[in-house]
This record gives C-alpha cells, sequence and structure tokens, in this order.
C-alpha cells in the first residue's frame, strides 16, 4: 500500500547523515545538472513512514525531497520560499503571476544565464524610465522589444520555463535589501503590465478567468449590459470628448468586466468607470490596472518573507556555492566594464599630468568631487581610494603612472616607505599584480550610487548624499556652458534620477544631448569623443585656411 506523508517533524540525524552522504555521492556524478522540486513516493509496509532522508511537512499524502539536497540549485534557494497557492497550470498565456516556484530540472549555467537575461529586461526598463524618459505607449513598445530579444525562446514552453525560472532567481537576487526589493517590485511591474498590454484580448480574458486572484472578476452579462450601456457611454465620453471613441469602446457585454469598486480604486477615483451597486464597469482597455493591484500585492508580500527567510539560508549548506552567485547578481555590471582590454582599445595615453585638466573636462562629478578632496586633504579613505583609483585605471592610466599619481598625491600624509607600505600593494592589487591577479574594473553608476559614505569619506554618488547647496557649490565650479542645467540637475537629484541629473550635467559641459550616463567612465568617454571630435575639426579648419591663405598670396 503507498502512502505520500507530509508533515513539518524534523530530521533525525541519522536521516540527515544519510541524505549528506546520498547528496554528495549524487552530486559527484550528476555534473551540473540538478533535479529540483522532485516528490517522491514512499512505499514502507503500509506505515505512515517517508522515505529515509527526506523532510516531512505536515499531515497529508506527500513526502518532498529534502531541502538540504545539492540536487536543488535552483530550488536549494526556492525551498526557502513560503507555500503559496499556485496558478492554474491550464493557463495558456506566457504571462505569469509568480505565485509558484518552478518544479522542473535546471543547469548551474541556465541559472545564471537566465537571471542575466533578465536582469537585462529590468535595467533596460530602468533606463527607458529614468534616462530617456520614455512613457505610455512608447515605453511599452521599448518594454516588449526587451521581451523579445531577452525572454522568448525558440517555443512557447522554453518562454515559459525561461520566464518563470528567471523570475525567480532575480526575485532571491534582490531580496536583501530594502532599496533592492522596491527597485524589483517597480521593475517587474512596469515588466508586467506591458506584456499584459501586449496580449490578444481572448487572452487577457483567459489569464483573468483562470488566476484565482481574480476569482472576484465577473463577466458582465447581457442584461446587466442593456441596463448600463447609455451609463457607459456617458462615462467614456466624459474623459475623451470623442463620441467615436464611446461608442467604439461600448461594443457589447465582452467588452467590459464587473468587479468590486475598491478593487479598482485608482480608475474609480480618475472618474474612469461607471459604479453601480458597488461594482465597477471595467473595459478591456483599461484591465491593466484590474491585475495590477493583485501582482504588486503578491510581490510585496512575498518579497518581504523572502528577505526574512534568506539569513537562515545563507548559513546552510549552499553557502559556498550558490548563495555568492545569488548575491551577486543585483550588482553585477551587464554593460561595458571599462577594464584594462577596454582602456587600451580607446587609444587615447593618459599620463599622472594630464589628470588636473581630464578632470576639468571630462570627468563625472563623482569622480571631480574626490579629485578636489584629494588635492585638499592628501587622504582618500579606501572605499573613495576603489572609486577613483578603478576609475583612472579604465580611462587608461597605466600601473606606474597610478603610482605616480598617488605618491604625488599623498605625500603631504605618507611619504617614502610610509606610502609602499600602506597603499602601494592595493593600488597593485588592484591593476591585478598582487593577490588574485585578477582584472579588476571600475565601479559602475549602480555600484557608485549604492555606495553610502560615512564620516570622513567621500565615496558615493553626490547627486545621492550631498545636500541641496553642497551639491549647488559642487555643480558650480564645473563651469558649465548652460547654467540652467545646474537648477535641472538639483531638480533630478531631488526626485531621485540620480542617473538624469549626471546626463544634465553632461548636456550643460559639453552643448550636445546626452545618451544616458549608466557608468562613470562612458561619460568620459563620450566627453572625450565630443571634445577630441571638436579639437579634430578645428584643426582641420585650420590646416584648410592655411592652403587657402597660402595660394592667395603665394
Amino acid at each position: 500500500m503507498a502512502s505520500w506523508i507530509q508533515s513539518n517533524a524534523v530530521l533525525t540525524a541519522d536521516s540527515k547523515k544519510k541524505l549528506l552522504a546520498s547528496s554528495t555521492k549524487k552530486r559527484k556524478s550528476a555534473g551540473s545538472r540538478y533535479v529540483v522540486g522532485r516528490w517522491i513516493a514512499a512505499r514502507h509496509r503500509g506505515t505512515h513512514r517517508p522515505v529515509a532522508g527526506c523532510r516531512v511537512e505536515g499531515r497529508g499524502d506527500r513526502v518532498v525531497t529534502p531541502t538540504l539536497s545539492c540536487h536543488s540549485p535552483l530550488l536549494a534557494a526556492l525551498s526557502i520560499l513560503p507555500s503559496i497557492r499556485g496558478i492554474h497550470a491550464a493557463n495558456s498565456t506566457t504571462l505569469s503571476l509568480f505565485e509558484e516556484a518552478p518544479t522542473s530540472t535546471i543547469s548551474l549555467e541556465e541559472f545564471e544565464r537566465f537571471a542575466i537575461d533578465r536582469m537585462q529586461v529590468l535595467r533596460g526598463i530602468n533606463d527607458l524610465k529614468t534616462v530617456q524618459n520614455l512613457k505610455g505607449d512608447e515605453l511599452d513598445r521599448e518594454i516588449m522589444q526587451l521581451v523579445n530579444l531577452y525572454l522568448t525562446a525558440d517555443t512557447k514552453e522554453s518562454s515559459i520555463r525561461k520566464d518563470n525560472a528567471s523570475h525567480w532567481v532575480v526575485r532571491l537576487a534582490h531580496c536583501m535589501t530594502e532599496e533592492k526589493r522596491r527597485w524589483f517590485l517597480t521593475m517587474e511591474c512596469e515588466l508586467f503590465r506591458a506584456r499584459f498590454k501586449e496580449l490578444p484580448s481572448i487572452e487577457q480574458k483567459e489569464f483573468i478567468m483562470d488566476n484565482d486572484e481574480f476569482s472576484s472578476v465577473e463577466a458582465t452579462s447581457a442584461r446587466d449590459f442593456d441596463d448600463v450601456q447609455a451609463d457607459l457611454k456617458a462615462t467614456i465620453l466624459s474623459y475623451t470628448n470623442s463620441m467615436a471613441q464611446a461608442n467604439s469602446s461600448v461594443t457589447g457585454p465582452d467588452a467590459f468586466y464587473r468587479v468590486r469598486f475598491e478593487e479598482v480604486a485608482d480608475l474609480v477615483a480618475m472618474r474612469r468607470v461607471f459604479v453601480k451597486d458597488g461594482f465597477a464597469y471595467v473595459s478591456k482597455e483599461q484591465l491593466g490596472s484590474l491585475v495590477m493591484a493583485p501582482f504588486r500585492s503578491h510581490l510585496s508580500k512575498q518579497l518581504a518573507v523572502l528577505s526574512r527567510k534568506w539569513v537562515s539560508f545563507c548559513d546552510g549548506p549552499e553557502k559556498d556555492r550558490l548563495v555568492p552567485l545569488v548575491q551577486g547578481l543585483a550588482d553585477r555590471d551587464l554593460g561595458p566594464d571599462y577594464g584594462s582590454g577596454a582602456a587600451a582599445k580607446s587609444g587615447e595615453q593618459v599620463s599622472a599630468a594630464m589628470l588636473p585638466t581630464l578632470a576639468k573636462e571630462s570627468f563625472p562629478l563623482c569622480m571631480s568631487v574626490m579629485m578636489d578632496a584629494l588635492k585638499r586633504t592628501h587622504h582618500l579613505k579606501h572605499q573613495g581610494r576603489q572609486q577613483l583609483g578603478l576609475f583612472l585605471k579604465g580611462i587608461g592610466l597605466p600601473l606606474e603612472e597610478a603610482m605616480r599619481f598617488w605618491r604625488t598625491e599623498m605625500a603631504a600624509v605618507a611619504p617614502g616607505d610610509a606610502f609602499d607600505k600602506q597603499y602601494a600593494y592595493n593600488i597593485r592589487h588592484n591593476y591585478g599584480k598582487e593577490g588574485k591577479r585578477a582584472d579588476y574594473t571600475p565601479h559602475s553608476c549602480i555600484k557608485v550610487i549604492s555606495g553610502i559614505p560615512g564620516p570622513g569619506q567621500v565615496h558615493g554618488c553626490p547627486f545621492r548624499v550631498l545636500s541641496e547647496e553642497d551639491l549647488r557649490t559642487s555643480l558650480g565650479k564645473l563651469s558649465l556652458a548652460d547654467p540652467m542645467r545646474i537648477e535641472q540637475a538639483v531638480t533630478k537629484a531631488k526626485e531621485g534620477h540620480y542617473q538624469l541629473a549626471c546626463g544634465k550635467v553632461w548636456e550643460g559641459q559639453h552643448g550636445c544631448a546626452c545618451d544616458g550616463i549608466n557608468h562613470p567612465n562612458q561619460y568620459y568617454e563620450q566627453s572625450r569623443k565630443v571634445l577630441v571630435g571638436e579639437a579634430a575639426e578645428e584643426e582641420k579648419v585650420a590646416k584648410v585656411a592655411k592652403v587657402e591663405a597660402a595660394t592667395t598670396n603665394p
């Protein structure tokens, strides 16, 4: 007699030993592929005992594979998630509320690749909103291009699998701090909204009807529609001022859904829906507001729960293999890394003697502030030296010139041997000449913005950490060609759009449009292209004038 057991009992010592021995043996033979979320049937003389090594979870009829198993890298991590109601398996759309963690086989290679692809989409949405300032239909079109580029696979089934797995991995990577949770929630909601809007009407209807979250949503009956048809047209006419649009929207019962008015409070507040007997009549075009509220609420709650469980998971058996991979995803820079290879390709040779001029012409504010502090105090604390030193490495400053620069600037506080003992090793380490000899890359805007300086420190993003008065003072030192850009930058900084503020400063310095700033070295690189290009053009004009003068006056 087969018996499926499910309880919350704790593993015995013997079970743990057998489990760990079994997991180690299987891991050696399984390569890089791991089984996740596998259910095991227990047969044991008709008694209610689980298979040895399995964790039992509650009184029921199933036994689940243990969370300690090394065969579950994706969902060794996802095993810390709370039990939640899953969506209907019959859902035929590629869209999901992500209420149920994946239960398929996945490799570590896929684990990382899927997560990086989704990060490309979320970072892309962030840039579209904050750097390019897109809204409405234009924003939705660009988001769908990102989806097609990074989340679409060869088949519908593969696309659903990739979408589901990548969401859960990236959710794990962003559960650790309030700032990361808030960013992830905002970007995922934008992605969900755009994808739902893109669905054909029939799939939108299937999505709502197939998900228990929308059990309160009702199709409008023909009788109800006849009763409110005139009111629906009047409501649409009130905010569109177009009788043609009102007539085209109110076509029949299939064009509207009935829902409790409090579930679409935003539409009610804007008077975009007709309300009768406590029910709001929501058109197909307004379904986005209907589905967004449950999605945001659910995801927000689960992120909070996950953040509490993640701490204990980090001390578990995956702490040396899976935890570092997940923790690094949120902060990984997906653009150019501006390492040694990138600096060599730029073609511009940079020396220590050139840095004061380059700082005035082409350094972003975050680096200019540190250069000023270094010149004033002859010292930067470790995080500041890292941020500035790696930036200088990225613009093409060789190791020998870097040593000369730091030795000269810090001579007042660390002369001679003191500098060699305290600081030379770290500089050589950043250039891959000491320690594990890694090619460390400059900090991206995301990493710079996340750095909050303590007392006596000057690293981080000035648009975030400086007071409004200090920010105006720092911007005033840049001698912007267009002073109005200072006010625009300060306004953007107050609104929390730090990269947009930096872009306004770049435009004020160079007098032309900016493509968006995502990296301090990108700021420098674009600046040099403009300034070097202008210098080359001036030299060309001067040569032409000289030739014409020689021709006119032989």
